[in-house]
Order: structure tokens, then sequence, then C-alpha cells
């Protein structure tokens, strides 16, 4: 859980670019950049993380992260929706 807030923080304190300033949290997910992670709970951000690196693991697309930063979602939702991808690609 550490890892997790000090994830959080970083991305807190991350300053953008002009041009990263107009990317959407998705796109900074893909580009790497911690900014994505500001309004996520330390919980979703280490979801999100292990989703993106068992769908790098499997070859997928990581496009099929986007609908997870929408921003209607409640984070209880989120968290549904990404437990429910989790069980797909872990084939429970």
């Amino acid at each position: 859980m550490i890892g997790n807030l000090s994830y959080k923080l970083k991305a807190l304190q991350s300053p953008l670019s002009d041009e990263q300033k107009d990317m959407t949290e998705f796109e900074l997910f893909k580009a790497g950049n911690k900014a994505w992670a500001k309004r996520f709970s330390p919980n979703e951000i280490w979801m999100m993380n292990q989703l993106k690196g068992m769908i790098k693991a499997q070859k997928l697309d990581v496009d099929m992260l986007e609908p997870f930063f929408e921003s209607t979602l409640e984070p209880t939702e989120r968290t549904q929706a990404i437990r429910d991808l989790q069980m797909k690609l872990y084939g429970y």
C-alpha cells in the first residue's frame, strides 16, 4: 500500500509540460506519466497498473482500459469493472 501512496503523491506533484496539459488522463497513462493518477485512489492506481501489466503480458491492446478513465464512473463502478476485466484476463 505504501507504494501506491507514493505513486499517488508523485502523481499530485508531477508537473506537466504544455503538451501534456492537453492530454487526457488515459493518454498520460499510456505514456507512463504518473499525472494520470491524480483523481484515483491508491487502490485504483494499483489495480490499473496491475491490469496494464497483465494486458501487456498477454499482448493485448492497452486501449481496453480507456473506459475506466471515464469521468462519469463512480469509484465503486470503476472498481467493479476493473475486477470484472481481471477475472476475464485471469480466466476465472
